[in-house]
């Protein structure tokens, strides 16, 4: 069970359609489970360590961003594709998002505002070769599974 605190806030718009319109914003987020004893926090460091263990066979470089800040709701990764092109990736609990086109920056109006649900998306948007990689990878092990 997900109970959600929130806060009415009265904002104005310049289009006078919305404008008067009262929007919600959520303040807190609590996890239980169905006894309603409150659910463990997401520990984004392990998710991020989760995450490259995953995905870096596949790409030239991965790692946690020493630089930027680690927080309770995101952290982030320097990534350099196997073709060269180096980014910095948000992971947060809206998913995968490129921020910047280097390293340990976050440009708050990147071109590409897109979320990931998955870092195989974000990689197969950004590199081809990624994509060759993990594909020759799965048919690997799928032939693997299938001699036995």
């Amino acid at each position: 069970m997900i109970s959600l605190f929130s806060k009415s806030s009265h904002v104005k718009h310049k289009h006078k359609k919305e404008e008067g319109r009262r929007y919600n914003f959520l303040t807190k987020l609590i996890m239980t489970d169905p006894d309603g004893e409150q659910c463990k926090c997401i520990d984004w460091h392990e998710e991020a360590l989760a995450v490259i263990r995953d995905v870096g066979f596949a790409l030239k470089n991965i790692e946690i961003s020493k630089q930027l800040p680690e927080t309770k709701t995101e952290i982030y990764f320097n990534v350099e594709t196997r073709e060269g092109q180096k980014f910095c990736v948000e992971l947060s609990s809206y998913g995968f998002k490129v921020v910047s086109d280097c390293f340990d920056k976050v440009e708050e109006f990147y071109k590409d505002q897109a979320y990931y649900e998955t870092p195989y998306a974000l990689m197969d948007k950004y590199s081809s070769q990624f994509r060759e990689c993990f594909a020759a990878a799965l048919e690997k092990k799928l032939s693997r599974l299938s001699s036995k």
